[in-house]
């Protein structure tokens, strides 16, 4: 049985209320939406109409499925698309049952995915138009998705995956060897030398002078301890956070969370940037962050106000463990900073290693 926690299943017809028990008993969680007119008890949503129901609901799930005609369904969701980093997936199964059409957000969005999952519950063809998909090729939105890879220019993965449809190879940095064995070796160049010009594939947690169309995806692979005093705003936390990623080189994308002693857990400004940048905050009491013998320096005012030794690079260290320590204290009058990196396992050799250091 899958989770349906983030689903909502809309049938319009008596045979639509079936199918829609059918996927709901398999994607457990999932809200069913029912019209009035069918009267359906067991039913706890119900809608007058579809279309009003529809422009309520739409963005507050992360999928739907419509049982009914592909023409109703593209109507009522078209005013509320946005853009395909964002927009919930989408997929349409005619009344019978017979096909599951993935119809928007296919990649990102997972509707290929789930088309194909529900296809299998109500033994129906999954329909699936996406280029990549139709061709058999990789699509690099979908690979970014499962390596848990910010996309930092969405408008180049449609350069790429063009590049792909048309058999031209593009050269890839990965230092990391995150992407190894997920994109045919026909398919990489192995010299940016051989065509500069053509769009190129970054993965990389440090900044680089990049073409215009090149794809930049930034692994999560950071972790910033923060300090700092009682009250400070996350402005100032933030534009500390954003000069330190700036003059080492690292991407604020690649920030995978923010880590801090417990004493800071109701401090507004970090968890305000927390929000701002949607990443987990990491808590850890003094005993614990004493415990971490590889901080650069130790400093008796936070020991005296806190109890640790170390705040942010601690924090940092035990946030990214196992890892290592790239960026050492950065502070001014109210903040500090340091950022660690994770070690990465490898899944082509199966083998972790920290590539570099700054």
């Amino acid at each position: 049985m899958n989770t349906g926690a983030d689903m909502a299943i809309w049938a319009l017809t008596p045979h639509g209320v079936f199918l829609s028990k059918k996927l709901g008993a398999h994607f457990s969680g999932a809200d069913l939406f029912v019209s009035e007119r069918l009267d359906v008890p067991w039913c706890k949503k119900t809608f007058t109409r579809l279309g009003d129901a529809v422009a309520d609901q739409f963005h507050a799930y992360g999928a739907h499925i419509f049982i009914m005609a592909a023409g109703i369904a593209v109507r009522v969701i078209a005013p509320h698309i946005r853009k395909k980093t964002t927009d919930p997936a989408v997929v349409v199964i005619d009344d019978a049952g017979r096909f599951c059409i993935s119809l928007l957000s296919g990649h990102l969005g997972g509707a290929n995915r789930l088309s194909e999952s529900a296809a299998r519950v109500i033994n129906a063809v999954p329909v699936i138009t996406t280029a990549t998909d139709a061709n058999d090729l990789p699509s690099m939105d979908m690979i970014a998705r499962d390596q848990n890879l910010e996309i930092e220019n969405p408008s180049a993965v449609k350069t790429i995956n063009m590049m792909f449809l048309k058999n031209h190879p593009v050269f890839m940095h990965d230092p990391y060897g995150l992407l190894a064995g997920k994109i045919p070796a026909r398919l990489i160049r192995k010299s940016a030398a051989e065509n500069p010009d053509a769009p190129s594939i970054i993965v990389d947690d440090q900044t680089r002078t990049t073409g215009r169309h090149d794809l930049v995806l930034r692994p999560r692979i950071l972790f910033a301890g923060i300090g700092c005093n009682r009250g400070t705003e996350m402005s100032e936390i933030s534009g500390l956070l954003k000069k330190v990623c700036d003059k080492h080189g690292l991407s604020i994308h690649s920030i995978r969370a923010i880590a801090t002693i417990d004493l800071k857990k109701d401090e507004p400004g970090i968890l305000e940037l927390a929000q701002r940048l949607c990443v987990p905050l990491y808590f850890y009491d003094s005993d614990t962050l004493n415990q971490v013998s590889t901080v650069s320096e130790v400093s008796p005012f936070a020991e005296k106000y806190t109890g640790a030794k170390s705040v942010c690079e601690a924090a940092a260290i035990l946030s990214a463990n196992p890892g290592k320590l790239i960026v050492t204290k950065q502070k001014t009058r109210q903040v500090t900073i340091a950022i660690a990196r994770t070690t990465i396992s490898c899944s082509s050799s199966g083998s972790a290693r920290e590539i570099r250091t700054i």
